[in-house]
């Protein structure tokens, strides 16, 4: 995958294309409803899943962990502790989850908008068949009240 974005990830951090919530345009997948730009963007920016376009020189190698403590009344730093991974958390060009609401939005240079996430955010590598949006899951209102009543 090329990253024609101009958006290069530093250290851990990695670049995500987000998975598109509309299928066509604002329309909803299988529904004649269309949802107007602010309510698209809200789910957009809540979407938690899509493709990993570039990694950071050592994202899925290793992590920083400070530990604090008190003392004397003053929280300090005590320790820096590094982990290491055996492997890294996803390939270029693979399809990810990642924690809802992580990360820096960027415009790209290449006019689509991407997530700068944490390494660590990634939370499982997906198959393209697997669709993860709460626009798709959500039913109609009269449709609640039916199957209740």
């Amino acid at each position: 995958m090329n990253n024609e974005s101009g958006i290069y990830p530093r250290g851990n951090r990695v670049l995500v294309y987000p998975d598109p919530v509309g299928e066509e345009g604002n329309k909803l997948k299988n529904s004649p409803i269309y949802v107007p730009d602010e309510v698209m963007e809200k789910y957009q920016t809540g979407q938690a899943s899509g493709t990993l376009v570039a990694v950071g020189l050592v994202a899925g190698n290793e992590t920083t962990e400070k530990v604090y403590r008190m003392i004397d009344g003053t929280l300090k730093l005590v320790e820096v502790r590094k982990r290491g991974y055996s492997e890294a958390f996803a390939k270029v060009g693979e399809r990810v989850s990642y924690a809802k609401y992580s990360g820096r939005r960027f415009k790209g240079a290449d006019g689509k908008k991407y997530l700068v996430i944490n390494d660590e955010d990634i939370t499982t590598g997906l198959d393209d068949a697997v669709e993860m949006t709460d626009l798709d899951t959500r039913k109609a209102v009269g449709e609640q009240q039916s199957r209740e009543g």
